[in-house]
């Protein structure tokens, strides 16, 4: 019977159910929504490549797909300096926090329903 459509049908509606019971039960984690496959490009610029020690630098990531939608974060290496939210497939995030020597910022978009996670390329910044 399963090999019917309407059999397919009935078994996955039983099998959602089910593991909707699970879930409710707190014995099955629910599903995490999976990001999109639509390619797209993050860019990442600085408002300067070099600041004094104090001073403010703003990062602006922007994704070619202009339809993105979520947070970016911002990374100095393994360190997270902070996070912005799109906008029309732009969002900027400013600090006034990084110490004295180089940086090598990059941001990183984890994707949405539609657009893939992507990173972009490093942004070398000195104080």
């Amino acid at each position: 019977p399963a090999r019917t459509l309407r059999g397919r049908i009935a078994a996955l509606l039983q099998a959602t159910i089910v593991a909707s019971s699970l879930v409710s039960a707190g014995l099955l984690a629910p599903a995490t929504a999976l990001a999109g496959t639509t390619a797209n490009t993050l860019t990442l610029t600085s408002s300067a490549a070099s600041v004094a020690k104090g001073a403010s630098v703003t990062f602006t990531a922007k994704n070619s797909a202009t339809a993105a939608t979520g947070v970016v974060t911002f990374r100095d290496g393994a360190t997270t300096l902070g996070t912005c939210t799109f906008s029309k497939g732009t969002c900027t995030f400013a600090s006034t926090a990084l110490a004295v020597g180089a940086h090598g910022i990059v941001a990183s978009y984890p994707g949405d329903t539609v657009y893939a996670a992507s990173t972009s390329a490093v942004s070398t910044s000195a104080l």
